[in-house]
């Protein structure tokens, strides 16, 4: 008489925490977060993962602090959950090392994550080092658009392109209050202020008028900051 064979034991099945961002640098990905947190629950199915809770970010890809991430890290660390479930890489922090922080800090509570983008799966060793490789060339890329947003910004200020708010004063009141400020010696902000009031011109904050008058004449040059006041 054979022996059975002894039946195999399914693995345990994985809970899964989804967490999707949207930037708000981008007004036009509103939407995008459920349907992130939609592709993902369709992942988390065919995968056999349970998926135990969901969190969402509204914040720039920059900023440290991250409530729904920090909320499903502690969901994982307290044993509430074994896995991340994200849609790309910058889901799970600003550079390389944050990322690194919040990932050992899942790995020591024996959690694991998955990344959509590039199927990337930290419960093998090959994920875990594409994942350190995709974060660094991430960082790269955010600092690199970084340096061109501000190298584009500094070249404009040399052609003279007047950047920021426009001025928030009516036109006639700033026409005013320019001339006022070109006088030799030019008068204080707090002068200015009072001048176009006793002209019936309207009651202004002194930092409206300042910031308005500067970005209409342009930035002074260091002789002419030594002669304002």
């Amino acid at each position: 008489m054979r022996a059975s064979r002894p039946k195999k034991r399914r693995p345990p099945q994985l809970r899964a925490v989804l967490l999707s961002r949207v930037s708000t640098a981008k007004p036009s990905q509103a939407k995008s977060g459920p349907r992130q947190l939609a592709e993902l629950r369709e992942i988390a199915i065919r995968r056999g993962w349970k998926v135990i809770n969901f969190f969402s970010d509204r914040l720039s890809g920059s900023e440290y602090n991250r409530p729904g991430l920090d909320k499903a890290v502690d969901l994982i660390c307290q044993g509430g959950a074994d896995l991340l479930v994200v849609h790309e890489l910058d889901r799970l922090g600003r550079d390389v090392r944050d990322m690194l922080e919040r990932v050992d800090k899942i790995h020591a509570a024996g959690g694991h994550f998955f990344i959509r983008e590039g199927n990337i799966d930290t419960t093998s060793p090959e994920g875990r080092l594409h994942f350190t490789i995709l974060a660094a060339l991430a960082e790269f890329q955010r600092r690199s658009n970084r340096h061109k947003v501000l190298s584009g910004l500094a070249h404009a200020r040399k052609k003279g392109v007047r950047l920021g708010r426009p001025p928030t004063l009516p036109a006639p009141v700033l026409a005013r209050a320019v001339e006022l400020r070109r006088l030799r010696p030019p008068p204080s902000w707090r002068t200015i202020v009072h001048t176009l009031a006793s002209e019936k011109r309207g009651l202004f904050a002194k930092g409206t008028v300042a910031g308005a008058v500067t970005r209409t004449m342009g930035r002074p040059t260091r002789d002419r900051r030594r002669n304002l006041t």
